[in-house]
């Protein structure tokens, strides 16, 4: 890379390199993150099996489908660097799908999953943040086309959970004022996450992420 890191992809996930310590080496190195490139589909069918995975579905609508892979933190080297740089890059991409979700001209609903949490070692706190960063990185007008929602897996409900107390503490988690349970603590309402819903093995959302308990 320009930073000076060299950077190898190891059966599919970015590896980090042995850095010195410290937050310059992952400021370095995320200077650079405007030129990671996204993988986009746009108009993929809604279609194969339901969430049940016993029938198929008969939805007719389609959606776009943004790929976003997150850094193997993998053993050893210098933790701060893996981590500042590893929640860079993931919000990095997020930012990337959303901005490009704007791009579109007209009001979407926009599903964000957490990347990274099994084999590559991403903690739930470092997705939130990421999560957090990318929607602040949104302008005004970007923000105001996107309905914007985070998913987890339905067969775990403590990551349902976790999710929402880290969305709620960085201020993103914005859920509806009429069940009394108001907005984050600082109440901010922009930006925000709308809600966190939970999404099927096959990764078919179960519900609209409304509502935040």
């Amino acid at each position: 890379s320009r930073a000076g890191f060299r950077l190898q992809v190891t059966n599919g996930f970015l590896e980090l390199p042995d850095a010195p310590s410290g937050e310059a080496p992952a400021t370095a190195l995320l200077q650079q993150a405007h030129a990671l490139k996204l993988l986009v589909v746009k108009g993929v069918p809604a279609c194969g099996l339901c969430p049940d995975l016993r029938q198929l579905s008969k939805s007719e609508h389609q959606v776009n489908m943004m790929y976003v892979a997150a850094v193997h933190m993998g053993e050893g080297g210098d933790p701060t660097f893996k981590k500042n740089a590893a929640v860079g890059i993931l919000a990095a991409q997020y930012y990337g799908a959303m901005r490009t979700a704007a791009m579109f001209g007209r009001h979407c609903k926009v599903f964000l999953m957490p990347a990274g949490t099994g084999m590559c070692g991403n903690t739930l706190e470092m997705v939130a943040s990421a999560m957090s960063l990318a929607v602040e990185m949104l302008n005004v007008d970007q923000r105001g086309l996107l309905d914007i929602h985070a998913l987890t897996w339905a067969g775990d409900s403590q990551e349902h959970t976790k999710l929402v107390i880290l969305l709620a503490s960085h201020g993103k988690l914005l859920v509806d004022e009429s069940a009394g349970r108001g907005y984050g603590p600082d109440g901010m309402r922009l930006p925000h996450v709308t809600g966190v819903g939970r999404y099927a093995p096959d990764g078919t959302p179960l519900d609209d992420g409304g509502g935040g308990g």
